[in-house]
């Protein structure tokens, strides 16, 4: 399997051409909603409670014009040393991720949400909805590396932390709306790749961008 994304073009090899993945056309109004002041740690099982409520409360683009990504997951067979296929998984973007600040995902902000049909272990993603939080990403000019949370939906299942890559995208501030998709990287995983910041793209799960040939 051999699929490459890059995010300025939003390419699949081998696919059809996409649309950037880091934003699409239509400029966001302002950032995703601010969480309330209770939430401090969304890491806690204390307070998950009032991140579902958070999230609940947020719009994800689930409109059929390329906003998101849904495809098989990929996981690494360790005896045949080969990719085979894993859960089917929908990654969505939160409708106004195009609009977040520095301020605001320093902070804090959930950006996006999966939902699997099976269990997603290398991202700590279980079967159905998960949210992921972004957060102590700072500002800067080409790239800055940030903290990502998965957040399931099931109260019963701990939250996952992530590192979050973060890189500018060259093609901000032209009246863009936000995207999300799946970034393959063979033998590794299958990485969110998200509009987070009105400037910038983030890849959750992932430190080292010339591991994804970007």
């Amino acid at each position: 399997m051999t699929r490459k994304i890059r995010c300025a073009v939003g390419v699949v090899a081998g696919a059809l051409a996409l649309a950037a993945a880091c934003a699409r056309v239509r400029p966001s109004a302002s950032g995703t909603e601010a969480p309330p002041d209770s939430i401090t740690n969304p890491l806690a099982d204390s307070q998950r409670a009032a991140v579902l409520e958070y999230a609940h409360r947020l719009k994800f683009d689930s409109l059929p014009h390329g906003a998101g990504d849904r495809q098989r997951l990929t996981t690494l067979d360790p005896i045949a040393r080969r990719d085979v296929l894993g859960p089917l998984a929908q990654v969505l973007p939160e409708r106004r991720a195009r609009g977040n600040t520095w301020y605001s995902l320093e902070r804090g902000r959930i950006v996006a949400r999966i939902t699997t049909d099976g269990p997603y272990t290398t991202l700590g993603l279980p079967a159905g909805v998960s949210y992921v939080w972004i957060d102590s990403l700072r500002p800067s000019d080409s790239t800055s590396i940030g903290r990502a949370i998965v957040i399931p939906e099931d109260a019963s299942v701990a939250a996952t932390r992530l590192p979050v890559l973060y890189w500018k995208d060259p093609y901000a501030g032209h009246g863009r709306e936000p995207a999300a998709r799946w970034l393959y990287v063979a033998g590794h995983s299958e990485y969110p790749w998200l509009t987070c910041v009105t400037n910038g793209c983030c890849v959750v799960g992932e430190t080292r961008r010339e591991r994804l040939a970007l």
